[in-house]
This record gives C-alpha cells, structure tokens and sequence, in this order.
C-alpha cells in the first residue's frame, strides 16, 4: 500500500530493484536453484553464497518442523508467530542474491524460542560455546575474504 501510495504502483519496490546492479524479484527460486547446485556434488560446496544457503534451508525447514510439533504437543502458539514465521519465512526466501537467504531467516524468531523449547537445560553450555565459536570462524573467514577476496572459500 506503502509504494502505491508513494510510486504508483504497488510493485514499486520490483522497479528499484533493477537499478540495484540489474537485480529483480524472481519468485522463490534462487534459494532452491542454490540448493539444487549443492546436490550436484562435492565441487559445489566451494561456493559459499551456496553453502549459507543451503545452511538457511535447513534452518527454516527444521523450524517449521519443531514450531508444528509444538503445536501438535499442545503449546498454543499465538495466531500473532504464525503469520510472523510465514511472512518472513517467505521474505527470506525472496532475495535474488542467495547470499542474503541467511541473512533474512536469522530474523525469525519464533523459531529460535521453538528450538529453545526443546532444546534440554544440560545442552546449553556448550550450544552457546559452539555457536560463539562458529560466529568467530565465520567473522574471521569473512573479514580474510573482505580484504583477500581470493583467500577465503566462504565469501560470496
């Protein structure tokens, strides 16, 4: 309504998108075209904007899984997490560039408290210890890669 109201059109944002280097919506197929490459062999996981991608999936997919079995275990969910989980499931599978497929699913939070729901108390010390160390190898394999860009598999 926004970008009606503003542009005249309600696809302005699908114009914008074009003077941002010739980039344009194309319908929720660049996440499962990322992902079809990573079934095609081992040499494809040297592609990182692809490997994230395939890592966002498999996020998204385990946490609708755990936020319907929650539901089926009898935690009531909000009607409110349902339509946040769809919207943005939705937005993250959105972007042309696959490289911000993991980006935008990392805002879905009813998926994190799901995860949290299940996860066992015992388990959190060292969850939160692999997640610190896998958020520092990632910040170090993109900082090598912003300033080696040849140096680092991972960078998009």
């Amino acid at each position: 309504l926004y970008c009606w109201w503003r542009a005249g059109t309600p696809l302005a944002f699908v114009k914008a998108e074009t003077f941002w280097a010739n980039a344009h919506f194309v319908f929720f197929l660049a996440p499962i075209a990322s992902l079809a490459r990573l079934t095609t062999g081992l040499h494809a996981f040297t592609k990182g904007a692809d490997v994230l991608t395939g890592c966002a999936m498999v996020f998204i997919f385990l946490g609708i899984a755990v936020l319907w079995r929650t539901r089926h275990e009898g935690l009531r969910l909000p009607l409110a997490w349902w339509v946040f989980t769809v919207g943005s499931v939705l937005g993250a599978m959105s972007p042309y560039w696959t490289m911000s497929t993991l980006r935008y699913s990392m805002v879905i939070v009813p998926f994190f408290a799901a995860f949290a729901w299940k996860l066992r108390p015992s388990w959190m010390g060292p969850l939160v210890g692999m997640m610190a160390t896998m958020q520092g190898a990632l910040a170090v394999l993109v900082f090598v890669g912003a300033a080696h860009p040849h140096g680092s598999g991972i960078f998009p």
